[in-house]
């Protein structure tokens, strides 16, 4: 399994201009092959930060994902309101409930 994890952080007053983009995006990767899980959440103390989390069966169909028409449309209702980016995959391990 592939995590994907991290945050973005917009430009003030961005996140509504960009809401609907964001759930379109989780609704249409949910049905993508391999996605496990795929959300977007936005940080209680900080408006502007928004929190990514996915999980993938494989590399290949977070590949796969990247290439996808409803990306596409994310990353251009991103562009000019992104001040800073940091997402990581981490993978390998054992996942056990806590």
């Amino acid at each position: 399994m592939i995590i994907v994890t991290g945050e973005f952080e917009l430009e003030p007053g961005a996140i509504d201009a960009v809401r609907p983009a964001a759930i379109e995006m989780m609704r249409e990767t949910a049905k993508e092959d391999g996605c496990r899980y795929y959300r977007f959440y936005a940080d209680v103390e900080h408006p502007h930060l928004v929190r990514v989390y996915e999980e993938w069966d494989s590399r290949a169909a977070l590949e796969a994902h990247m290439q996808t028409p409803h990306m596409k449309v994310w990353r251009e209702a991103l562009v000019g309101k992104i001040v800073s980016r940091d997402v990581k995959t981490i993978e390998g391990g054992t996942i056990t409930p806590l």
